[in-house]
């Protein structure tokens, strides 16, 4: 208010009634700022709430995902694993049954070698007796028999010799054919063994490959599980009581 110096004696109370006075312009604005606050705060909290589901749920997605993953591998592995017994199996069974038939055709063959070889010695042993026995070709007199007929005694037995020498040709022809006959089937059957023991060695290496490769990928999921448990506690944590009464408090501030 103005007052004029020439009316200086009038004086007027300029004092405030602090307890008739409402709230202030400072005091309304603040109220309005703590209001804006709490509902700023209200929007984080259910922005963190929905953030803090979405992100349950996907780490649930993935952990279902991971179990599904090895529950299939260790089924896979087991489903491979029976039919690779299954075919071992059978694979056995037909290497017994080719085993048999090879042992009694092995058997047939010495048998046979040895029934050709008898009977090419008792052939030989017959020509032999038949013509050392006839005393007529050793001992008749020149001209008396047919078959030596002006033979002397000496050219009879040149021919008996040359006869027990091609005899005994014969038997060493026979018995080098079955020797070499009996090694082939020996080689072959080696070979076979041979063949039969790699078959084998592969088949466990390839059945111990993929049995470590499913034990791996079951580890490496263990490992991203544990992970993911970790990452899960150390940055998506649950809202506390706490931080809201801390956000709260600052909002008031």
């Amino acid at each position: 208010m103005f007052y004029d110096r020439e009316h200086s004696g009038i004086r007027r109370d300029l004092s405030i009634d602090i307890e008739h006075v409402g709230p202030s312009a400072a005091q309304v604005f603040a109220g309005e700022f703590v209001e804006d606050k709490k509902a700023m705060q209200k929007e984080l909290v259910r922005g963190l709430e929905g953030q803090e589901q979405e992100n349950k749920e996907l780490l649930e997605r993935e952990a279902a995902l991971e179990r599904a993953f090895a529950e299939l591998s260790k089924l896979d592995f087991e489903t491979r694993l029976a039919i690779d017994t299954e075919e071992e199996a059978s694979r056995r069974a037909a290497r017994r049954a080719l085993d048999e038939y090879n042992a009694e055709l092995q058997r047939g063959r010495k048998e046979k070698q040895k029934r050709d070889s008898q009977y090419s010695k008792t052939s030989a042993m017959r020509d032999i007796d038949f013509h050392l026995h006839r005393s007529e070709l050793l001992n008749g007199d020149i001209g008396t028999s047919s078959d030596f007929k002006g033979v002397s005694l000496k050219g009879k037995q040149d021919v008996l010799d040359s006869q027990a020498q091609q005899v005994e040709q014969r038997i060493r022809r026979v018995t080098e054919e079955n020797d070499r006959t009996a090694r082939d089937a020996a080689q072959a059957e080696a070979q076979r063994l041979e063949a039969v023991r790699i078959h084998d060695e592969q088949e466990n290496q390839r059945r111990s490959a993929a049995k470590a490769l499913v034990e791996e990928n079951m580890r490496l999921a263990e490992d991203q599980n544990r992970v993911r448990m970790r990452t899960e506690e150390t940055y998506a944590p649950s809202i506390k009581e706490t931080f809201f009464d801390q956000f709260a408090k600052s909002a008031c501030h």
